[in-house]
């Protein structure tokens, strides 16, 4: 009989090791990516309307796109577009590109804006045109902690709660389940060798 609870306990002991191991992977691919997409925004910049899309609208390199237009609506295709994303309170480099002209349409791309870290960035659009002042309009962006970039107005999902959550809380949460686990198990192994080890004294 004492073979038998020592065999069972045995493997039971190896199926709580597999379990920690499992956590512990688990909690190194924390946090969860978000996925690539694109993402839609629009500024004014004085007297011109600038509607444009951010992907894969995460941390790494990305690309801007953007459609430039007088207020009437007429395409710009002349102008000089600058983007520059700035890390609010630091921690980060600025990433500043010129944009270059795709067509007469006034729509303008510009690729290799690389941004390194979580938290707070401004985007800010600059436009030159010969014979006008610079127009210039800014937009907040935030890096969230599933590295995917968001404006200030973007209102969050379903899913996108359940993934905050699980970066916010999962490594936590996973190791008090393995402790809740560990503990479990060893007073359940306790219970059956104690009898086993009393009736050797």
């Amino acid at each position: 009989m004492a073979r038998a609870i020592t065999r069972r306990l045995g493997l039971e002991a190896a199926v709580v090791a597999l379990a920690l191991v499992g956590v512990a992977l688990m909690i190194r691919m924390l946090p969860l990516p978000a996925g690539d997409r694109s993402a839609g925004w629009s500024v004014q910049a004085g007297e011109f309307q600038v509607a444009g899309t951010l992907w894969p609208a995460r941390l790494g390199l990305n690309r801007v796109e953007l459609a430039l237009t007088e207020a009437a609506g007429q395409p710009v295709a002349d102008a000089e577009v600058e983007v520059a994303f700035v890390p609010v309170g630091g921690g980060a480099v600025i990433s500043r590109r010129l944009l270059t002209r795709v067509d007469a349409a006034g729509r303008y791309h510009g690729t290799g804006f690389a941004l390194s870290r979580a938290g707070p960035w401004q985007m800010l659009v600059t436009i030159r045109r010969a014979g006008q002042p610079n127009a210039y309009a800014s937009l907040d962006w935030e890096a969230g902690l599933d590295q995917a970039l968001r404006t200030a107005g973007d209102h969050p999902t379903f899913e996108r709660n359940v993934l905050n959550w699980i970066n916010q809380y999962g490594a936590t949460a996973l190791s008090l389940l393995a402790g809740a686990g560990v503990l479990v198990w060893g007073r359940r192994a306790w219970g059956a060798l104690r009898p086993l080890w009393g009736r050797g004294g």
